[in-house]
């Protein structure tokens, strides 16, 4: 029996490995296909990929939150006869009202695992492993394989943080007074955690506001970051403004995130309550350069501009 083990995104591309190099030992009646592992260097992968895909009985899906949209993984999944998505890091209702829904996934714990194992051994074409055999083995190797696993998560979590610091322009689309934001996050030193900074500008480019957070909160595997700020308009200090706000970004094809959208919450004493949306996108090193700088009229020329762009 040959089992194509598919990945999408390089949190996905290592637990797909950790995957490849842990079944071959308790299921020596299959043959495993990972691209990365396995296509001689120089090749042409693409029509190896698929001509692999084609002759494959089973189908193993290294599934992540980041990739579980992408075409790619959903290709995968329509080559093959039988499909097992494995679940890191999310649960099976979290597969609702996708593709995937409509095949039976396998959360990434011990008990569900060993079903994986045991379904795919009755599959095999050669000899089987014993039931005693297959569960000798898998005790033997399933606290190594969890460990590997939960650095990879650890690592993902962190790469998503790292992806996420930087400087990005936050275009307000229910606002008029301020339009558009200049949004910096930044690591905290000796904290793990990020801090947002936001000066706000009004159609004529003139800077109408500045506010900060107060307390972040990061999901890596959603790729979602939660914030408290305040802040206050420039003609009114006094008028301390305050709230919640929720920003999802969006991993890129290649991985990168450079986008975004979210919403927040603006309370204060003239309009008491009021829920704002917004888009957002990465600044260039350019423009962040003009943004921190002291040259006010080279920043009014970038905000319209942006404004602009991101109407």
């Amino acid at each position: 029996m040959k089992a194509f083990i598919a990945f999408s995104g390089e949190t996905s591309r290592k637990l797909a490995a950790q995957i490849r190099e842990w079944l071959p030992p308790l299921l020596p009646g299959f043959q495993f296909f990972f691209a990365p592992w396995d296509i001689a260097k120089g090749t042409t992968w693409r029509d190896i990929v698929r001509k692999k895909l084609k002759s494959s009985g089973v189908a193993i899906l290294c599934l992540t939150k980041e990739g579980l949209h992408r075409p790619w993984i959903l290709w995968e999944a329509g080559g093959s006869a039988r499909v097992y998505p494995i679940l890191f890091g999310m649960q099976a209702d979290e597969l609702a009202h996708g593709p995937l829904e409509q095949f039976q996934s396998t959360e990434f714990r011990r008990d569900d695992m060993l079903r994986l194992v045991q379904t795919l051994n009755a599959l095999s074409s050669a000899p089987r492993v014993t039931a005693r055999k297959l569960l000798h083995a898998f005790e033997g190797s399933w606290d190594d394989l969890e460990k590997n696993v939960t650095g990879v998560l650890k690592q993902g979590a962190k790469d998503v943080v790292g992806q996420i610091t930087g400087s990005w322009w936050e275009r307000i689309t229910s606002h008029e007074r301020a339009a558009i934001s200049f949004v910096q996050i930044r690591p905290i030193p000796g904290k793990d955690t990020l801090r947002l900074l936001g000066s706000a500008y009004g159609v004529d480019g003139k800077q109408r506001a500045q506010w900060e957070s107060q307390v972040v909160l990061v999901d890596p595997a959603k790729a979602q970051l939660a914030y408290l700020w305040e802040g206050e308009f420039l003609a009114a200090p006094e008028e301390r403004r305050r709230g919640i706000g929720v920003i999802n970004f969006f991993p890129s094809k290649k991985g990168t995130i450079d986008a975004g959208q979210g919403s927040f919450e603006d309370t204060n004493m003239k309009d008491f309550y009021a829920s704002k949306k917004f888009k957002l996108l990465r600044a260039t090193p350019r423009e962040e350069i003009i943004m921190t700088g002291y040259n006010e009229r080279r920043k009014t020329v970038l905000v319209k501009k942006k404004l602009c762009e991101l109407s």
